[in-house]
């Protein structure tokens, strides 16, 4: 593929280093982030473009729920999406339903340059509140499922995550009070 461009980190870096890495060398009108263990389909691109052509929006989120929340996910892990679902769309104010997926599309402008604290599976909550509350970019969500991963296994240290959420939590409330 002549235009595809590989870049690497010379060790794991987590994912937000990634997808901070993933903004700043990308090109084009469109940035899409998509796991690589197909734990979200690469199809359900063509759903993120139909929606985001139709001119009225940012950003497109795939949305679980939206599409009858995950095949086969165990209850801890409902509960947890919940729960952060529940917390994250209060302090946005938004009717959001997905904050943490990885699957989503974006105008390269609004991210190429986006500053970004976070290093984990946080980042995302974090682009959507810098984006959306933040810079007020409109978003939509499309119904995505949420599938058993075809490759690899998954490197999500819950214990980690919720104490990256929860201080991102905190950062939220405190840029909330500052922007008022």
């Amino acid at each position: 593929i002549p235009k595809l461009k590989i870049i690497q980190h010379g060790e794991n870096k987590g994912l937000g280093e990634a997808i901070k890495t993933g903004f700043a060398n990308v090109s084009g009108d469109i940035t899409i982030t998509l796991d690589t263990d197909f734990s979200f389909h690469p199809r359900l691109i063509i759903p993120l473009l139909d929606r985001f052509k139709k001119g009225d929006i940012d950003l497109v989120i795939g949305s679980p729920k939206l599409a009858g929340l995950y095949e086969n996910a165990p209850f801890y892990r409902l509960f947890i999406t919940r729960c952060a679902n529940l917390i994250y769309r209060f302090l946005f104010d938004k009717p959001v339903t997905a904050i943490s997926q990885i699957l989503r599309l974006y105008n390269t402008r609004d991210v190429k340059n986006l500053k970004i604290d976070a290093t984990g599976f946080d980042v995302f909550a974090e682009i959507l509140f810098k984006l959306v509350v933040v810079q007020n970019k409109k978003f939509a969500e499309i119904p995505a499922p949420f599938s058993s991963r075809i490759h690899g296994v998954s490197k999500l240290d819950y214990k980690k995550e919720i104490i990256r959420h929860l201080k991102l939590l905190f950062k939220i409330v405190r840029w909330k009070i500052n922007k008022k």
